[in-house]
């Protein structure tokens, strides 16, 4: 009998243990179930939020590629406006001066090496500003502008994009980036160098990598927000990396065809500074009629010229000479600046006979597409004939007139007068493939400076009368 208690007390005491055992089951289900669904929810809620970055960051960096797309499209033209002309353009336009010889010392050295004008040029362009003209700053700020001006605040879903700043201001601090960023051997030029250049183009290097984080937090920023939480990104309207914009132009080619015409100029520069026309020559009181040599006669069979007299018994016959191959047979020798017209057309000449060979259409040849724009050279500043085969848009050459000799007897007090090259300057106009021209200058202005007048007492003096012009004794 107390057995059977027994064993039905424990049977109820087994379905007790069962029951609340169940319970537990239950409940920690219920939590493990909880903790599932709310770890899923936030898992989802990360996950969601992850994306809504990412899309944002994505909107971002594609209306970021739209921008610097702009960016390279815009700055490539402009700078290939500022490098090139049109036809109908060159004539009102000078050429870019690269190759300047400025001080005797430029004569002996090798300045025009691959090396130093690659620096020239990058000089040339950091050193103008946008009050010079069509400059290097003029393509700076233009590329700004267009930067901001052409961003499109657009919708990519729910998304807006957008600019935080469209001011002024916002152009000011692109155009201090790029020009802050920009310091010094910021070009690459392709397959260009001392020997040869069979390219010339170059990549243009704008190191943003390099600006201070005050100057690159200082750039507009693309705003793109989500319009359903309201979560928005900012990021800078330009990467900060170094920017390689191409330019298609082959401009040191121009620059190495042009080198070899700049070291013609340089190498005649002596030669040229010998040449004078009029009263020149010491203790004499005849006029050149040679600018190369000196007069053998001491004195003319006329009377000495007056300076601001134009008569026809001053003409200077120069029949015979070098200078009449230019149609220029005589030239006054009175009045303040004789043989002026006659030393340019002659020293015009002696430059394209030196540089027919480095300079002329069949030299480049081996490059069709490459080619120098001009034959022959138009003398329209001094009036002679066009001289053959002579690639010059144009070559100028600046004289200077200086008073030399004292004159006494008829005409008393009045003084006669050398002239002389004061400067050189050519300018070369090459033809790329499309209808576009690269111009550029060469100029020497290393020539002597112009005699100050000199104290009549100091003057050598010259004897007139009506059968002579002859030194004093």
């Amino acid at each position: 009998m107390k057995k059977i208690i027994s064993l039905g007390g424990s049977a109820r005491g087994f379905n007790m243990f069962s029951a609340l055992v169940a319970i537990i089951l239950v409940m920690v289900g219920v939590v493990m179930t909880n903790t599932l669904i709310s770890s899923e929810e936030k898992t989802n809620g990360q996950i969601y939020s992850m994306l809504t970055n990412y899309q944002l960051s994505d909107a971002a960096n594609l209306a970021r590629a739209d921008a610097l797309q702009n960016f390279n499209y815009n700055f490539r033209e402009k700078f290939e406006d500022y490098l090139t002309f049109s036809g109908n353009k060159l004539e009102n336009e000078n050429g870019l001066g690269l190759f300047t010889i400025m001080k005797p010392a430029d004569l002996a050295d090798d300045k025009f090496t691959f090396d130093k004008m690659k620096s020239a040029f990058e000089i040339n362009l950091l050193n103008t500003n946008v009050n010079d003209g069509n400059k290097f700053d003029a393509v700076v700020r233009f590329v700004s502008e267009r930067t901001i001006d052409q961003f499109d605040p657009t919708t990519y879903g729910r998304f807006n994009v957008y600019l935080n700043d469209t001011s002024i201001k916002a152009k000011d601090a692109i155009t201090n980036a790029v020009r802050k960023s920009v310091q010094k051997d910021f070009l690459q030029v392709l397959d260009c160098g001392d020997s040869e250049c069979k390219n010339g183009s170059f990549y243009f290097n704008i190191p943003l990598n390099n600006l201070s984080d005050e100057d690159y937090e200082a750039l507009p920023r693309i705003v793109v927000k989500d319009n359903v939480t309201l979560e928005e990104i900012k990021m800078p309207i330009l990467p900060r990396t170094n920017l390689k914009v191409y330019i298609p132009l082959r401009f040191f080619k121009a620059l190495f065809e042009a080198r070899k015409t700049a070291k013609v100029i340089q190498a005649a520069h002596q030669e040229l500074a010998k040449l004078k026309l009029g009263f020149c020559d010491d203790l004499k009181c005849s006029p050149r009629t040679d600018p190369k040599n000196s007069v053998l006669d001491d004195k003319m069979p006329t009377a000495c010229p007056k300076v601001d007299e134009g008569s026809i018994t001053n003409l200077v016959d120069n029949t015979g000479t070098e200078i009449n191959v230019l149609g220029i047979k005589s030239y006054l020798s009175g009045g303040s600046s004789p043989g002026v017209t006659a030393i340019r057309a002659f020293g015009a000449r002696e430059i394209c006979a030196l540089a027919v060979p480095p300079i002329s259409n069949t030299f480049i040849s081996d490059d069709a597409s490459f080619v120098v724009r001009d034959s022959f050279l138009n003398p329209r500043d001094y009036g002679g004939e066009a001289i053959d085969d002579c690639g010059f848009s144009q070559l100028f050459v600046a004289t200077a007139s200086y008073e030399t000799k004292l004159i006494t007897g008829e005409g008393a007090g009045a003084r006669l007068v050398c002239s002389r090259i004061r400067s050189v300057l050519v300018d070369v106009v090459f033809k790329e493939t499309n209808p576009l021209y690269i111009e550029i200058r060469i100029e020497d202005t290393s020539y002597d400076p112009v005699p100050m007048p000199e104290d009549a007492d100091l003057l050598p003096k010259c004897v007139s009368d009506s059968t002579s012009c002859k030194p004093q004794t």
